[in-house]
């Protein structure tokens, strides 16, 4: 599974040895990896944008989501997708306020 990198981390791979993970950085991970990275608040699932139909003027190409999906994902995960739209937000508000930063900062795209 594909998976974002929220901040830098090194685990424990599946074979006994250590892996090191770079924040920003998109990899393949197992499950247990993932679980790992994710109970270390280091990584989210990567979001893959479905292919645009031709004409389909709704969709930018950014792989954004629907506001129900946003509304669904954590703080970390929400982080992370603003740092990947490069929609600027500050870290340490609360999860509504960088919430309605990215829908206010979509709707204006």
């Amino acid at each position: 599974m594909d998976v974002l990198i929220t901040r830098n981390m090194t685990i424990a791979t599946d074979a006994g040895t250590t892996r090191q993970f770079v924040k920003g950085e998109t990899v393949a991970v197992s499950l247990s990896e993932f679980g790992r990275l994710k109970r270390a608040k280091s990584a989210v699932l990567a979001t893959v944008a479905e292919p645009s139909e031709p004409g389909d003027d709704d969709h930018d190409g950014k792989g954004e989501f629907e506001g129900e999906a946003l509304e669904e994902m954590t703080k970390a995960e929400l982080l992370a997708y603003a740092d990947a739209n490069e929609i600027d937000v500050d870290p340490k508000a609360a999860k509504a306020v960088i919430l309605a930063k990215i829908k206010a900062e979509e709707a204006n795209a």
